[in-house]
């Protein structure tokens, strides 16, 4: 390896470590952030939407019926 790579490639590294060390100095935002989304988690990503999916509905079916209070329909 000659002088231009070597120094390529330390220099490349230390890129690298910045970018790492950044994103791992925010890791604790990023759960606090994740925590506030209220997801339910689980291994299987389509399971994990199926789970998701399905209090969304009965979120917002909740919410529907709860304005139903406040709107005027047309009889």
């Amino acid at each position: 390896m000659d002088k231009q790579t070597g120094e390529f490639i330390l220099e490349k590294a230390k890129k690298h470590t910045s970018f790492i060390k950044g994103m791992l100095s925010r890791m604790g935002e990023a759960k606090q952030e994740l925590n506030a989304l209220n997801i339910i988690e689980h291994e299987n990503p389509d399971k994990m939407f199926e789970l998701n999916y399905e209090r969304m509905m009965k979120e917002i079916g909740r919410s529907m019926e709860s304005q139903k209070n406040h709107f005027r329909y047309p009889a």
